[in-house]
């Protein structure tokens, strides 16, 4: 039997977030639209491991009550991390229709200024903030550029693998300026100041 060199390519649905009672079921906060993944007999990943579905229960405005098969006590249940995800194979996501795509799906592209294709740097992560999600994009040697993913603002392009940003005033970082190459002048002289402490704080 062949090892395999790298894991498949797990999406969260679920995190778990405690214990609850004394079965071993747990408390899980819903990372999914579609609820129905924790359907009695679903099957899910806990740490790569696979797992079934028992029993789950609303509890809460995005947060269920879940009994897994395979934890049968609150000892065992005390034993998983918090934080922990349930997870499904990224080739058992829920299909969406034609320009709908899944956060995950936007980590890795391109994000380059609309029309000009100029590059700003990759998507490195999604930021959820209640209002719209706001993609966080980093490039070599720059600080890190915010961009809200609004309809007016960004148009992602699954296909060609970019985000197009459209350049609004005071989002982009601007471009830093070439260095100028100072010529040596002459020796400035004057009384020597004594180095100044740094400020606590």
């Amino acid at each position: 039997m062949t090892a395999r060199s790298t894991p498949p390519p797990y999406i969260a649905v679920g995190r778990i977030n405690g214990p609850f009672g004394i079965r071993g079921e747990l408390k899980v906060d819903i990372l999914t639209d579609f609820p129905s993944r924790f359907d009695p007999g679903s099957r899910l990943f806990l740490a790569e491991e696979p797992v079934t579905v028992a029993d789950a229960r609303v509890s809460g405005i995005n947060r269920l009550v879940v009994r897994l098969e395979e934890v049968q006590s609150r000892t065992q249940a005390e034993a998983i991390p918090r934080g922990a995800t349930l997870d499904i194979l990224e080739g058992d996501v829920t299909p969406l229709p034609d320009g709908a795509y899944y956060r995950f799906q936007l980590i890795g592209l391109q994000a380059v200024t609309n029309p000009d294709r100029a590059s700003i740097g990759t998507v490195e992560d999604v930021l959820e903030t209640g209002v719209n999600d706001v993609l966080i994009i980093r490039a070599p040697g720059r600080p890190e550029t915010l961009v809200p993913n609004t309809q007016e603002i960004a148009t992602v392009d699954l296909e060609n693998g970019v985000v197009l940003v459209e350049p609004v005033e005071g989002l982009l970082p601007p471009e830093e300026p070439e260095k100028r190459q100072e010529q040596p002048g002459p020796p400035r002289r004057g009384r020597r100041r004594r180095r100044r402490p740094p400020t606590p704080g």
